[in-house]
This record gives C-alpha cells, structure tokens and sequence, in this order.
C-alpha cells in the first residue's frame, strides 16, 4: 500500500487490472483498491503486454 497516490494519478494512462484500473505513472503502476491504492512492485505480464500494444513511454505527462 502507499500512504498517498502519486499527484494527479488519474490523468496517466491506464488499463485495467484484475477488475480494477491501474495507472501508469514514473515507470510503474498504481491502483486504487476500495479506499486504498496500492503500488505494483512488478508489472504483471497482463499490463506489460498492454503497455507494449499501446506504447506507453516510461514516463509520460499527464493529460491535459
């Protein structure tokens, strides 16, 4: 768990993830749990590939 979400998380890019959105942000991926958000310490073979089909930089800027 983190204590609080990156900045403006939900303005990076996203899938999803075992039913629940995961938001690509410096690197890695974050998703909101209930009222929690968790911190994916490695990426799950399921949003490597959808990083890869969508070509999602590493580090992107959030939409404006």
């Amino acid at each position: 768990d983190v204590e609080t979400p990156p900045p403006k998380i939900e303005s990076y890019p996203h899938g999803v993830y075992r039913g629940f959105d995961a938001y690509f942000y410096e690197g890695h991926w974050y998703m909101k749990r209930g009222r929690r958000w968790v911190y994916l310490e490695e990426e799950p073979g399921e949003l490597h590939r959808y990083r890869q089909t969508h070509t999602l930089p590493a580090e992107e800027s959030p939409s404006k």
